[in-house]
Order: structure tokens, then sequence, then C-alpha cells
């Protein structure tokens, strides 16, 4: 395993506080979520919602400290969106 691989693992295992005082601006979390969430999320910032079907799979990008940057419709665009923002992305369950 390699170091990069090793410091990816002990990342999942952290609490979300403990990911925001480590990685402040340079961390950020990909997590599935339901198209329930993502309204919420996105309503909450004041946007509008796609209708997507309530199977559909998406997945957030947060930062560390839990404030979500992207919605994406596959984990690959969630992490090309932290590539795009300088950030460090790991998946949390």
């Amino acid at each position: 395993m390699t170091s990069t691989e090793m410091r990816e693992d002990a990342l999942k295992l952290m609490s979300d506080q403990e990911l925001a005082v480590l990685g402040g601006d340079e961390i950020a979390y990909v997590k599935e979520i339901s198209s329930q969430a993502a309204s919420r999320i996105i309503r909450k910032a004041g946007g509008e919602m796609a209708d997507y079907p309530v199977a559909q799979r998406l997945f957030a990008l947060h930062a560390a400290d839990g404030t979500p940057i992207a919605i994406a419709d596959t984990r690959e665009s969630a992490l090309a969106s932290a590539f795009e923002n300088d950030l460090m992305a790991v998946s949390v369950n």
C-alpha cells in the first residue's frame, strides 16, 4: 500500500469535525446521497432541483467542514469538481 493510499484510508475513518480541523480548505469528501437529500441541499442554497427519479444515485462534494460544494450524478464528476477546486477528495460512506 502506498503512503497516499494509507493517508486516504485514515481520512475515511475521521469524523466530519476531525476532517474540518485537519483539512481546512484543502480536503473535501464525496458522499453518495439520495435525490431527496440533494433537493434539501439545493433548496437551502436557494437553487431549484432538477427532477431526479427517487432511486437516482447522486454524489455530493462537501468541504471538510461539511459545507456542500457540488452535487453530481457520478462519483467521477464529484471528484472532478474537487480537482477543479484544488481539493484533495476522499470518499465517505
